[in-house]
């Protein structure tokens, strides 16, 4: 019982980027609505929101791949390469995603920043995992 409580507590761990990036999401509209933002920090921003939920899909998509060679499911190998390649894109998209979470106006910023690298982070550490494996 205490093994997965420490699963479900890991599971939420490398969640937590996700839940930060929907939680700005959801707060954006509603921040834009009441502040005074101009449309260019607005598109910034929500540009850098989409960028941001890419890079966490490849990241959640890494970290299914992951699973799945831990418990010997076949995994094909164009499949393999194309999350490869899904996430040297994603890391390109996740350092966009922070130059223009600095330029947009939005909630959260910091926090989303912060999921932000904390993503690339992962992405960018654990490519050659996939190419050799």
């Amino acid at each position: 019982m205490l093994y997965d409580l420490g699963v479900w507590i890991v599971a939420v761990v490398l969640a937590l980027p996700l839940v930060a990036l929907a939680a700005a999401c959801a707060r954006t509209r509603r921040f834009h609505r009441s502040n005074n933002t101009p449309s260019r920090q607005r598109a910034f921003y929500w540009s850098a929101l989409a960028l941001a939920l890419v890079s966490g899909v490849a990241y959640l998509s890494y970290w299914a791949w992951l699973v799945a060679k831990l418990y010997s499911v076949a995994v094909s190998f164009q499949v393999s390469m194309w999350l490869e390649r899904f996430m040297y894109v994603s890391a390109l998209f996740a350092a966009l995603a922070l130059i223009f979470l600095f330029i947009g106006r939005g909630p959260y910023r910091v926090l989303a920043a912060l999921s932000v690298i904390w993503t690339a982070n992962y992405l960018l550490l654990r490519l050659p995992i996939i190419h050799w494996a």
